[in-house]
């Protein structure tokens, strides 16, 4: 033939992969003409949440140490905007970060207005985070007193943003056992 004209919606249902064709057709030195047909959809927003830490609140006493009942502890982890869709987000995209627990009964005060979530987790810690595209990130950080020696299981999640379909990356699970109190005993030996 004097030109080849591909019609192509991108998907190859049979015959060879439009890749293999072109390069077939281009060995003849045969024209090629490509017509796409479709509409140029950008990819939808994907908030993504990873690398999730939990600390004490004043790390620097004793680091090595398990957490104590009473003690604040910190949860922390990175979130970031995934590349992709920046018509719908812009550079930057607002999410509501949420820390939930499941904790030994009464271990954890919910925050206000906060009710049992499914699992077992109830909500105790919420906060707005501005996301950046990749390579950047944003530091996460949530807090919370452990009320209850126990072992507690921590669920921080990020609320979807708009558009968003992958949603399993918007959580990150992590777990702590809370040991209890130290105790202060004074003794006096006559």
């Amino acid at each position: 033939p004097g030109a080849v004209v591909f019609l192509t919606d991108g998907c190859v249902n049979r015959g060879r992969p439009l890749a293999q064709a072109a390069t077939f057709w281009g060995r003849r030195n045969t024209p090629l003409f490509a017509v796409v047909l479709g509409e140029n959809h950008p990819l939808p927003p994907d908030a993504v949440l990873e690398d999730l830490v939990i600390r004490r609140e004043s790390e620097d006493e004793r680091p090595s140490e398990a957490p104590r009942a009473g003690e604040r502890l910190t949860v922390e982890a990175r979130a970031w905007l995934r590349a992709g869709g920046p018509e719908l987000t812009g550079p930057l995209a607002d999410t509501l970060a949420r820390l939930q627990a499941h904790a030994p009964p009464d271990g954890v005060e919910p925050a206000s207005g906060a009710s049992p979530s499914a699992g077992g987790f109830v909500e105790i810690d919420a906060l707005r985070h501005r996301l950046r595209m990749e390579p950047g990130w944003t530091a996460v950080k949530l807090r919370f007193t452990a009320k209850l020696p126990g072992l507690y299981r921590l669920r921080l999640s990020l609320d979807p943003l708009q558009g968003e379909r992958v949603r399993s990356n918007n959580m990150a699970y992590g777990a702590v056992e809370v040991l209890p109190p130290r105790r202060r005993v004074l003794f006096a030996a006559g």
